[in-house]
């Protein structure tokens, strides 16, 4: 519950924190192409079985992302929007189910320690003559960088909203683009502010 969190863009230990399965309801919706960059997945989901605030038939999706961790959450950023426009603007904006964020070391995953090994061993003269393969040196300079920029996974739950290439007819695709310039406007707006 993000409501009492001083700022909508940092933590607060008082956040209650709760477990919910969601049924993957088929492959990726989107994967982001390439090896580097934030690794952007939408996956179909089900509501959770028995959970106040989800309905038996409603489609969800998740958007799991790796995110530089000092860049501020887009789900806390979609909830202050919620929580700060008038109602008639809220069905423009995302409505953001639940999420969470966990760094790498949380979930046991070997980049920390990787990095934290190439930075003990930075390569030295001496040390990158004894590397003779090109691809070696290549592939362990990718490490040693001055500022890393360390992630977190970032994964939060949404209605499912249709594709605009699956609008009916030309009256839906109006409705559609006007929602799109408003909530574009709307985003303009807050972000001048």
């Amino acid at each position: 519950d993000d409501s009492q969190s001083s700022s909508p863009f940092t933590s607060s230990a008082s956040q209650r924190i709760v477990t919910v399965d969601f049924p993957l309801t088929g492959s990726p919706l989107y994967v982001q192409p390439g090896t580097v960059g934030r690794g952007t997945t939408i996956y179909p989901l089900a509501p959770p079985k028995n959970v106040e605030g989800y309905a038996a038939d409603e489609e969800l999706v998740a958007k799991l992302s790796w995110q530089p961790q000092g860049r501020p959450a887009e789900d806390r950023i979609l909830r202050h929007i919620h929580a700060n426009i008038p109602g008639r603007w809220k069905r423009h904006v995302t409505d953001v189910k639940c999420s969470m964020q966990l760094a790498g070391e949380a979930m046991g995953l070997p980049r920390s320690s990787i990095v934290t090994a190439v930075k003990e061993s930075r390569l030295t003269k001496k040390n990158r003559e004894k590397l003779v393969n090109a691809d070696v040196i290549e592939i362990r300079d990718a490490f040693i960088v001055k500022d890393l920029e360390e992630r977190v996974i970032r994964v939060f739950v949404t209605p499912r909203y249709l594709p605009l290439n699956q609008v009916d007819n030309a009256e839906e695709f109006k409705t559609v683009f006007k929602d799109v310039v408003k909530g574009t406007y709307l985003h303009d707006r807050i972000h001048t502010y």
